[in-house]
């Protein structure tokens, strides 16, 4: 899941610098922040507390 933002944010950034008329490509890189933000949510979760972790 993180592999496909990451590929998402660089799509992002690829359009913002070398294709700036592109704006799908802008729009594909934004499915990058909710997943990373998920992802910080569930870390979070299982993180919290650490007896559950184990």
């Amino acid at each position: 899941m993180q592999l496909i933002a990451m590929l998402t944010m660089l799509v992002d950034h690829l359009g913002m610098v070398w294709f700036e008329g592109q704006t799908w490509l802008r729009v594909i890189g934004r499915i990058a922040f909710p997943i990373y933000a998920y992802a910080l949510v569930q870390g979070h979760i299982y993180i919290q507390d650490r007896e559950r972790c184990i």
